[in-house]
């Protein structure tokens, strides 16, 4: 599915101009246009399951948090907004589990029946763990449970492949949030 950073290298959004042209030197041409065209969620195990990058209207849109005020403050978004951004995705419609990121933040809720796991970050972390999350989902006798997982990695030789790839600044400024695991 599509996230925020594929519909800036699509074209689809503006931002970071500098990171996008070296990505797209990158890439292969039709690279972006196979962006555009991802879906923002996919359904999954029989429709159960929704995987989406934001939430299954944007990949912009947190779907657990709202922004508050001009400072950029979050606070968690009451059920009736998770219920609203959820849109067609309910528990009456055969919806069980729905998993985002885009936050960089792992959480959990159950909104009409419907499970919301957020499963965190792999990278960019916000916590000063820097440590790849992800979740597991199992299902047993018609039930799923969401698992939070961490594993940790060579964030070093990450750091280093940043360091050396990446243009001009953006280089030492990735290695950095990747080795202390918050942003520099």
């Amino acid at each position: 599915m599509r996230g925020n950073t594929d519909e800036r290298v699509a074209g689809m959004r503006e931002g970071k101009k500098a990171l996008h042209d070296w990505l797209l030197a990158q890439l292969p041409a039709d690279v972006p246009g196979l962006l555009a065209a991802l879906p923002t969620f996919v359904d999954v195990a029989g429709g159960e399951v929704r995987v989406c990058h934001g939430s299954p209207r944007s990949p912009w849109e947190d779907l657990l948090l709202t922004e508050e005020g001009e400072d950029d403050a979050t606070r968690p978004a009451h059920f009736r907004e998770v219920r609203e951004r959820l849109g067609d995705f309910t528990f009456e419609a055969g919806g069980r589990v729905c998993v985002v990121g885009h936050t960089h933040h792992e959480m959990l809720a159950v909104v009409d029946g419907v499970t919301v796991v957020n499963a965190g970050p792999v990278s960019r972390q916000k916590d000063r763990l820097p440590l790849a999350r992800w979740v597991l989902l199992t299902r047993r006798a018609g039930t799923w449970a969401a698992e939070f997982r961490r594993t940790p990695y060579d964030m070093q030789a990450a750091a280093a492949w940043a360091r050396a790839h990446a243009p001009g600044t953006l280089g030492d400024f990735e290695a950095e949030w990747l080795t202390r695991g918050q942003e520099p």
